[in-house]
């Protein structure tokens, strides 16, 4: 219950951001939160052609430079579909690690969507977090 809590507060605030076309640029940022929930469009639920069933998009929240406003949080989050997904999933295999809160995403249109209906494609690289160093104080002291 406190998990859910916790990530519910992490998600206040921020802006939403669109990556559809290769002019939107480059989203970049550390990652706050990640979740996957069923897509909807005007409270109805989309479905898949193939087989029938809710498609799926994750919502990826991320700490980004971005300051618009005295006001602005940098924080965006990103709804990722089916090809965002892929990109994510080929970047974070190639990294060797798992997605994780911390990690750096960034993501990038490289080919326009051909309609509106169609998905644009998607490049994406992560690095995981850094993991702390276990150094003990005695361990420091002796370096300075």
């Amino acid at each position: 219950m406190l998990d859910e809590i916790n990530q519910a507060i992490d998600q206040f605030g921020g802006q939403w951001v669109k990556l559809r076309n290769k002019s939107d640029g480059v989203l970049k940022g550390t990652i706050v939160s990640a979740e996957s929930r069923g897509k909807t469009f005007e409270g109805a639920a989309v479905l898949s052609k193939k087989t029938g069933k809710q498609r799926t998009e994750w919502v990826i929240v991320l700490q980004t430079d971005l300051h618009e406003s005295a006001e602005d949080d940098g924080v965006r989050k990103f709804t990722a579909n089916e090809s965002a997904q892929r990109a994510i999933a080929k970047a974070v295999k190639d990294s060797g690690s798992k997605l994780s809160q911390g990690g750096t995403l960034a993501i990038v249109v490289t080919k326009d969507p051909e309609s509106a209906t169609d998905q644009a494609e998607y490049r994406a690289e992560y690095a995981p977090a850094a993991a702390p160093v276990a150094i003990s104080t005695e361990e420091v002291n002796s370096l300075l």
